[in-house]
């Protein structure tokens, strides 16, 4: 009782601090930041980034606002909330005279539109969300000494589209034409008379001195920084500050390091991982795994399998992924094994901690509170998540353990199971999915669509039956698409 009351008082403070925050966002009309010591912001100039376009009640777009410096590092400064009647739709910079090249971003639909990852059925696998940054815009400005620019963000026919998934979730999208970003001369009444506040990132170096060593001292020392954007949008990551970083202890494998050490796609940090992912705290060791599949490095593999029989659900779900991503046969017996492994994540809560470029988002229960940083994967079943490793390695071994899958109790481990068989090219595979024709809506239309990519004539009989026949208006949408699949030559 005291555990639950601890989880429900941790619940309330969350939420409490969320609604604070955004009222005090709502009451600051103007985000005013500048990129100079104290000593130096009297003379310095400006660059005022405002939205004017009108908008609809419904609009509610975050523009990220990034300046590159002469290291060529894209730093994020500050972002325009462009919401109807309300937001900060000014975002003003006080910075040293000079060349500029800023950009407008946007984040991506995966994050804006709430998206959790999907399955694509054409390539046979799980796609997860990035929340990384899209620019729609860009401009370079060349600033005098006090001199004010004004950048309008403008747009015509803004528009807010809302639809249900089939799952009940709502999906908000936002859609505009001719986004561009205008100059107009400035005047002392658009600088804010307070004082701006400090760019995080000037306590370890000046803006144009800002490195990516620089970048990851910062981010040892708060991983909420700024720098944890713009070192994801590197061009080249020196891989190395990261990994000296880890392996002396003053940085923290966090799902932000993960994502920056994964979009470098370098494996020389797959050795460091595997010592975390061994003897490391326990609240990084699932970052650990995830992190390694992203690297796709073979030599993680046995690491990984023994990590299949750790006590921690969390971990052993992320392992299952891990190999997936890295598709080596040699964890094949070890994956066969999982499947009699039922243990699911138990879910009640999440939250996010965002800021301009960048999201942290959280695992919680009732009963242990906040239990690990979230990274994306497709189930948080082990079983369902070995399923769908499997089905990625697509070896013969496999086959027989998987249909007996199609046994299961749960729909969701019988979906896992007919997705996995989709991606075997066999006699035996094709004929457990024509079994599966008479099995419930969901799995039919699942099962017909696995059909088409086995490319297989025999089943052409059956789809068109289907189109012929069948209720149910997506199933025999479904039949005809994989009808013309086969015809085409399926996968």
């Amino acid at each position: 009782m005291r555990r639950k009351c601890q989880a429900v008082l941790l619940i309330v403070f969350l939420l409490l601090y969320v609604s604070l925050s955004s009222s005090f966002a709502e009451q600051k009309s103007t985000i005013y930041v500048s990129l100079l010591p104290k000593s130096k912001m009297q003379s310095a100039a400006h660059i005022v980034v405002q939205a004017t376009s009108e908008v609809p009640k419904e609009w509610k777009m975050e523009w990220v606002v990034s300046l590159y410096n002469p290291k060529g590092c894209a730093l994020p400064v500050g972002e325009v909330k462009d919401y109807w009647g309300s937001g900060n739709r000014k975002l003003v910079l006080n910075v040293p005279r000079g060349q500029y090249r800023i950009e407008i971003a946007k984040r991506n639909d995966a994050w804006t539109m709430g998206k959790k990852g999907h399955f694509l059925i054409q390539s046979g696998k799980w796609v997860p969300p990035t929340p990384e940054l899209v620019a729609v815009a860009e401009m370079s400005v060349v600033l005098s000494k006090k001199e004010i620019a004004v950048l309008n963000i403008t747009y015509q026919n803004p528009q807010v589209h809302s639809t249900k998934t089939d799952r009940g979730e709502t999906i908000i999208s936002h859609i505009w034409e001719n986004l561009r970003l205008v100059r107009a001369k400035g005047a002392v009444g658009d600088v804010p008379p307070e004082d701006p506040e400090s760019y995080p990132l000037l306590k370890n170096a000046s803006f144009a001195d800002i490195g990516q060593s620089q970048l990851v001292a910062s981010l040892k020392e708060n991983r909420y920084s700024p720098a944890a954007g713009a070192l994801l949008r590197a061009s080249e990551l020196n891989v190395e500050l990261i990994i000296e970083g880890l392996e002396g202890g003053t940085l923290e494998l966090t799902s932000v390091v993960a994502r920056i050490l994964a979009k470098s796609g370098g494996r020389r940090a797959t050795k460091t991982l595997m010592r975390m992912l061994k003897s490391g705290p326990q609240k990084s060791q699932h970052i650990a795994a995830w992190t390694l599949g992203e690297l796709q490095d073979p030599a993680a593999t046995q690491a990984l399998v023994d990590a299949l029989d750790h006590s921690s659900i969390l971990l052993r779900n992320y392992a299952c992924y891990a190999i997936a991503r890295i598709k080596d046969q040699h964890a094949v017996d070890a994956l066969i094994e999982a499947l009699e492994d039922r243990s699911s994540v138990r879910i009640d809560f999440r939250f996010v901690d965002a800021w301009p470029s960048f999201y942290v988002a959280h695992f919680g229960n009732m009963r242990k509170g906040i239990i690990g940083e979230s990274l994306p994967i497709p189930f948080l079943s082990v079983r369902r998540n070995a399923i769908y490793a499997l089905g990625q390695i697509r070896d013969a071994r496999a086959l027989d353990p998987i249909i007996g899958c199609l046994e299961d109790s749960q729909l969701d481990t019988r979906i896992a199971a007919v997705y996995a068989l989709g991606n075997f090219a066999s006699k035996k595979s094709f004929d457990a999915l024509m079994n599966m024709l008479q099995a419930s809506k969901a799995e039919r239309w699942l099962v017909i669509r696995m059909l088409g990519r086995t490319g297989d004539s025999k089943a052409l009989e059956s789809l068109r039956e289907i189109v012929k026949k069948d209720a149910d208006e997506k199933v025999r949408q479904a039949a005809e698409e994989a009808i013309k699949e086969i015809l085409e030559g399926g996968r």
